[in-house]
């Protein structure tokens, strides 16, 4: 793992702990939302209590039903699992074995699942749904020119590509054909052959920071950089149109691709004549699919293919296919790099409403790279609320002491001794360069094992 990375992760998780610390959750307000007192005790675990408050927290926390409207086996199932972690903490600590590689793994996955749900904004993540319904009903064609860096990359190299990609962006804004620079300067080894064009796409397609700049600029328009983990990408919006939807098609293929013979794509094309005019003397689809197209796979099921929305597909199939107007209506051989072809379609489903696709939504973005801006935000919030003030002179200072030693487990801890001066305060607590070390010793195994 990257240094930095490591020391980031680490950073975040103790601010986190400390803040909550400070600010914990209220048990009058969970007590309000339910008949049961919340200061009762539900369970004794050698002879440490856990009340009906701290279940019903993790609980609301980490389901998509509602205490209110759970049904019982719901939650005695939940229960059982809450109850059953707690036990195997319990014994592995009793056992020493709490100090063991797997169970230390297991640990921190069960720590990371669970730190995600309160490491949220419900405000953020609302909008973040509500802003991928929105895209979803809008599909963006766009190309990009990339210069590459990666997210752990030195700031001098970062500086430099950053440098690089703006020098572009003045090559286009003084009016250089978008085309041509994307061959010339372009990273992306696919820009050679697609001049940087990506076709249609639509929300989830690209990394959330990419995605932004295509929705977010105007047609005609080059996005200012857009960082993402492969790079800088500057982005130019050719259209927008509404979303096409979902279609379910089938199809027979018949092969004449570049690498055939002039005599077999000519085969080829006769062949798919021949289908099509025994399609139009009433000749059934999937029969002919199944006994002369040369897609085996698709041939075994009439010609089926899975559904399909925009992208998914090359271009020229796309368009043919969303060109149908109705289900059972059947094209013309259309030709595209893998050969010809006759498209059937059997249904198209439009994008649904937002309430019926609110939840698969919200799965997909828990998902996503735009889970870390809920999360960000959060943890802003929190550094708020608890008047959180970061020292960078001295944090750096401190950085420069801890070497890759840390990930083998032989940092000598030592070396900070004297090191007091405050890295970082949380309301009236101030913590120093020698606190965080110490913290850092004494939990690295953990978080680095949780990575792999």
């Amino acid at each position: 793992m990257n240094k930095n990375l490591l020391l980031a992760y680490l950073s975040l998780t103790f601010i986190t702990v400390c803040s909550f610390n400070i600010k914990a959750q209220s048990a009058e307000k969970i007590a309000s939302e339910s008949n049961v007192d919340p200061k009762a005790t539900l369970l004794t675990i050698d002879k440490d209590p856990v009340t009906v408050a701290e279940f019903e927290n993790i609980y609301k926390k980490n389901s998509t039903v509602n205490v209110e409207g759970a049904e019982k086996k719901d939650i005695e199932e939940y229960l059982q699992l809450f109850i059953n972690y707690k036990l195997k903490v319990r014994e592995a600590e009793r056992l020493g074995l709490d100090t063991v590689k797997s169970f230390i793994k297991e640990f921190s996955n069960y720590r990371r699942q669970l730190a995600k749900p309160y490491l949220s904004d419900n405000d953020v993540t609302d909008g973040l749904i509500k802003e991928a319904y929105d895209r979803m009903n809008q599909e963006v064609r766009a190309s990009h020119s990339l210069i590459k860096v990666g997210m752990d990359a030195s700031p001098e190299d970062t500086l430099k590509a950053y440098r690089k990609v703006l020098s572009i962006r003045k090559r286009l804004l003084r009016g250089e054909k978008f085309e041509r620079v994307a061959v010339e300067t372009s990273e992306d080894p696919s820009a050679k052959s697609n001049k940087g064009d990506l076709g249609y796409f639509t929300v989830f397609r690209m990394v959330y920071a990419f995605e932004t700049a295509a929705y977010n600029t105007e047609v005609g328009k080059v996005s200012k950089p857009a960082r993402t983990r492969f790079g800088y990408h500057l982005v130019k919006v050719i259209d927008k149109r509404e979303a096409k939807g979902q279609i379910h098609v089938a199809h027979i293929m018949k092969k004449a691709s570049v690498k055939m013979s002039p005599e077999e794509r000519a085969l080829a094309h006769k062949q798919i004549e021949d289908i099509y005019a025994k399609l139009l003397e009433n000749g059934e689809f999937g029969k002919l699919a199944s006994e002369q197209s040369d897609d085996k796979t698709s041939a075994r099921k009439g010609g089926e293919l899975p559904k399909f929305g925009t992208g998914r597909m090359v271009q020229e199939f796309e368009d043919a296919a969303f060109a149908l107007k109705e289900d059972g209506d059947i094209s013309k051989p259309v030709k595209t790099e893998y050969g010809w072809h006759i498209i059937k379609r059997i249904s198209k489903k439009e994008i649904g409403t937002f309430d019926e696709l609110k939840d698969g939504i919200k799965k997909r973005i828990a998902k996503d790279t735009r889970a870390m801006r809920s999360k960000d935000l959060f943890i802003d919030k929190i550094k708020k609320e608890n008047n959180f003030k970061e020292h960078t002179s001295s944090k750096r200072e401190l950085y420069r002491k801890i070497d890759d030693s840390a990930l083998k487990g032989k940092w000598d801890v030592t070396v900070t001794d004297g090191m007091d001066k405050p890295i970082f305060e949380i309301g009236d607590v101030s913590y120093t360069q020698h606190d965080f070390a110490q913290y850092v010793n004494k939990n690295w195994l953990g978080y680095y094992i949780s990575y792999l």
